[in-house]
């Protein structure tokens, strides 16, 4: 199925969690609106174009198996070459809708990129981590990355702060976003070509 034009993908965090048991039930389980990925293994402004969905929003999901540190530790890994992505908070519990049943976890982070000067320099890059906990029946482990990105704009002129911060830091996203737009742009023509012929 091609990405369709106009569709929109608004899960709530309960429906996230059905499809993410479905997954740890069953591994080869497939959705096409969530792709499966190592997703540390990418930079944030990376990510996008391996989503099957485009959107204006700028939000995309995917199915990730968490890196641990150790064999025997529940520590993730969450570092990429150009930064590493960061908890803020304590995170939050996920309750059944008209509940109070616990059903999963979710953490929120946000990507930090790494300096000349080894410091840390915030991105607009925001990634939700959504968990559920361990059962006996599970068969892999997986959580649901949401990724976001939030951009910083100026009320005159409409300027992204992220622009002047890649090239302070020496990342640039022009082509990764050109990638993107180029993309969705293919797939919008195959969706009209597709409905021309039909």
């Amino acid at each position: 199925m091609n990405s369709l034009v106009g569709f929109r993908f608004y899960p709530t965090d309960e429906e996230i969690i059905r499809l993410l048991k479905k997954k740890r039930l069953d591994p080869a389980f497939f959705v096409h609106t969530i792709k499966e990925i190592d997703f540390y293994s990418f930079e944030p402004w990376e990510l996008p174009c391996h989503s099957e969905i485009q959107s204006e929003e700028e939000v995309w999901y995917f199915f990730c198996e968490p890196d641990y540190k150790y064999a025997k530790s529940r520590r993730v890994n969450r570092g990429t070459n150009e930064g590493t992505w960061k908890k803020t908070g304590n995170g939050s519990k996920i309750k059944r809708k008209y509940s109070t049943e616990v059903i999963g976890t979710k953490r929120i982070l946000s990507f930090s990129c790494h300096d000349s000067a080894s410091k840390k320099a915030k991105t607009e890059w925001v990634m939700h981590e959504i968990a559920v906990e361990d059962d006996p029946d599970y068969k892999k482990d997986f959580v649901v990355c949401r990724l976001e990105r939030k951009r910083e704009k100026k009320m005159l002129g409409v300027v992204s702060t992220k622009r002047k911060r890649d090239e302070k830091l020496g990342v640039s996203t022009n082509d990764g976003d050109q990638s993107c737009q180029n993309l969705t742009s293919k797939r919008s023509q195959i969706a009209e070509d597709t409905t021309r012929n039909h």
